[in-house]
């Protein structure tokens, strides 16, 4: 597929170059969308593909944490759950990047991110990975119309096997526990029959 001006093919996937600084504020925030039937979907995951006896000894840390319902439905499964998003109360950038964290959730995250490299930077054992499946497209303007198609917002445009090809290239004997796309059961799809958010469990 031809990209227009200010898009790229980088790592394997379509990568806005040019972009202009978009705000994260408190609204924005609170407005994301998980809500307790999510939370838990996700914690059920985790819990198919982790014991839970071994996830309740886990330092867990929420990246991107929106409005924190993750965070508060997780607090009594886990030994202990830090958020951290860049607007708000949550702990810093510091913090995050000294701390051996048992598992990083990463929902709906790298894909805002203007260096890929800083999911790999963050040190997790675990990390629970989830954005939207790029669908293939027949070009530009009809990709355009997808609706994660988000300018100066989503930076990249991923599939699922994709990262985990990429993240391979860039940690040593990176294991995948798990890949799929359970989210869609309650996230609707945007077209039938297309996968709509991929979300993949990876060990260091």
């Amino acid at each position: 597929m031809d990209l227009p001006e200010g898009y790229e093919y980088k790592n394997g996937f379509i990568h806005q170059k040019n972009r202009e600084e978009y705000k994260y504020t408190l609204e924005y925030k609170d407005k994301q969308s998980t809500n307790v039937e999510m939370s838990y979907l996700r914690l059920g995951w985790l819990s198919a593909n982790i014991p839970h006896e071994e996830l309740r000894d886990f330092l867990v840390v929420d990246i991107g944490s929106g409005n924190g319902e993750f965070a508060k439905c997780a607090s009594s499964h886990f030994k202990r759950i830090y958020e951290y998003d860049l607007v708000g109360e949550t702990i810093s950038k510091e913090e995050l990047m000294n701390t051996n964290w048992d598992l990083a959730v990463f929902s709906d995250v790298v894909e805002h991110y203007p260096d890929l490299n800083e999911f790999i930077e963050v040190p997790w054992r675990y990390a629970m990975v989830s954005f939207p499946e790029t669908p293939e497209f027949a070009n530009f303007e009809e990709m355009k119309k997808w609706r994660h198609f988000k300018p100066n917002e989503h930076l990249w445009y991923m599939t699922g096997t994709g990262f985990v090809d990429w993240a391979s290239t860039k940690i040593p004997n990176l294991e995948v526990i798990n890949q799929g796309c359970f989210e869609d059961m309650i996230r609707t799809r945007w077209d039938s029959g297309k996968q709509n958010i991929s979300t993949t469990l990876l060990k260091r």
